[in-house]
């Protein structure tokens, strides 16, 4: 009896090896399945249905994401698994459980927070330039948002540097991947490192491929070590790495995921993120 496709999504908070994983799960599972990254960007509009449990079938007036939503249910009929990366998806993610059911399976992929803060500040993430910009509009998470945990934040926003906003991001979003899990507890759900994917033993690989319900095949750890990165930058901001403790909800989730943020390579970081002389944020 041949099983019906699955329908994965990766649930990140960004910088965390989804183009690599997009690209060389891809190139050895292509004839078994679709897979994606970010193939509509922040048209999930991330910022405005997060938590809107009770407001789903809004998303589905967007034609864009109404489009997206037909696109997979075709993938599906076509006997091929459905695989999402990339971390713009997340907040449509009841959506597609609600319409797809037990094919849904989520694979909630996470990071060292101090590392992703600091790559996500090197995309600009909460810079005033890019205020109108659509990232900033659909996906840029804030404190007053209405489907923010972490609303304590507010009056602080406006005093906190660009890296402690970038923390924000990592933890509410991680914070909503846990949630997702209690809060469906019959969709199939796997928790992993990036760092472990990619730098570690291949042992990780093969648990991804077997809960993704595929064969292991060699190919896919032939690109480890090789990075898949279109959006390599560097920094011109300052950015403190020991703030993170500063940020007790931050650290209990990091700790709770097995990260040390006592062991953080700072010259490492300096070498991979820092342009130039930092100027003051």
């Amino acid at each position: 009896m041949h099983r019906r496709p699955n329908i994965v999504f990766f649930v990140s908070a960004g910088r965390s090896g989804t183009q690599w994983l997009a690209y060389n799960l891809r190139n050895a599972y292509g004839d078994l399945a679709e897979v994606t990254h970010e193939p509509l960007g922040v048209g999930y509009r991330p910022k405005e249905f997060l938590r809107m449990y009770e407001k789903l079938n809004d998303m589905l007036s967007i034609p864009e994401i109404a489009s997206h939503f037909a696109y997979v249910a075709q993938v599906q009929d076509t006997g091929r698994d459905y695989i999402e990366t990339g971390w713009p998806c997340y907040a449509a993610i009841p959506l597609f459980i609600e319409q797809f059911g037990a094919d849904v399976k989520l694979v909630h992929l996470t990071r060292h927070p101090v590392p992703t803060a600091i790559s996500l500040m090197t995309q600009n993430l909460y810079c005033p330039e890019r205020r109108d910009d659509a990232d900033a509009r659909l996906a840029e998470l804030e404190p007053s948002c209405s489907g923010m945990t972490q609303k304590s934040y507010g009056d602080l926003w406006n005093e906190v540097t660009f890296y402690e906003k970038c923390l924000f991001w990592w933890t509410e979003i991680h914070l909503y991947a846990t949630e997702l899990h209690d809060r469906y507890p019959d969709t199939a759900f796997i928790q992993l490192k990036m760092e472990d994917l990619l730098d570690g033993d291949p042992e990780e690989l093969r648990e991804l491929v077997s809960f993704l319900g595929l064969p292991f095949r060699e190919s896919l750890s032939a690109g480890k070590g090789t990075a898949v990165d279109g959006h390599r930058y560097r920094t011109h901001h300052d950015f403190q790495w020991r703030q993170v403790f500063n940020h007790p909800l931050t650290v209990t989730l990091a700790r709770r995921f097995g990260y040390d943020l006592e062991r953080v390579d700072e010259e490492a970081l300096d070498r991979r993120y820092r342009l130039c002389a930092a100027s003051s944020v």
